[in-house]
């Protein structure tokens, strides 16, 4: 089995404070690093060949050159913890976050050096920041990215929907991702459908057959 280890977690470091501290924060961002390390260690235990993060949110409204450079200071000290156990990082672009589009996450990637942070791609997240045709969008980006959650997703609105109760043409997603010889883990990512989980992954898995 292939493994991919997701390190959202919206409140393991902060229980009152959704996503805090990132990597941007002026102040306990050595604990998201920490934690960031942690899993790394966890996927690396686990075989895993992608551990996946968000730039996190700008929780201080720092300067935008500031609040990046801080940003880029701390994927480059996980980036590089990774590749001492062997573990490659993706960045998933995130709406509302400070990171939230491909184009931003090519900018961070080719600073950080070629082929050293992947992209964990959500293909309804491009529904929500408008970032169409979807097929187009993926061929783009191919050779970056490490790992790919679909879920289905109405143009402008970031809520996960089970397939077929939002707006994404699948075909094209998987013709796409086909294009550009994608052979990594496609996840669902349901993150709110845990109360009907069994129901709902059996649902998910019956559509997902029509791609195999």
């Amino acid at each position: 089995q292939r493994v991919v280890v997701e390190t959202g977690a919206r409140f393991v470091l902060d229980p009152h404070r959704k996503h805090f501290p990132s990597l941007i924060c002026t102040t306990e961002r050595q604990r998201r690093v920490a934690y960031l390390e942690r899993c790394i260690d966890l996927a690396a235990a686990l075989g895993a060949a992608v551990c996946s993060l968000w730039g996190g949110h700008n929780f201080d409204d720092l300067e935008e050159a500031h609040a990046r450079a801080l940003l880029l200071e701390g994927l480059e000290s996980v980036v590089s913890y990774g590749e001492q156990r062997g573990v490659g990082l993706a960045l998933e672009p995130e709406p509302g976050m400070f990171v939230e589009t491909l184009d931003q996450y090519l900018s961070i990637a080719e600073e950080l050096g070629e082929g050293r942070l992947g992209l964990a791609l959500d293909v309804g997240h491009l529904m929500v920041t408008g970032e169409l045709p979807l097929g187009d969008q993926i061929r783009r980006v191919g050779r970056h990215i490490a790992s790919v959650a679909v879920e289905d997703m109405k143009a402008g609105v970031h809520e996960h929907l089970p397939f077929g109760e939002g707006a994404i043409d699948f075909d094209e997603v998987f013709q796409a991702l086909d294009d550009v010889e994608f052979e990594g883990v496609v996840g669902v990512e349901l993150s709110r459908a845990s109360p009907d989980a069994v129901r709902e992954a059996r649902a998910a898995w019956d559509f997902l057959q029509q791609f195999d």
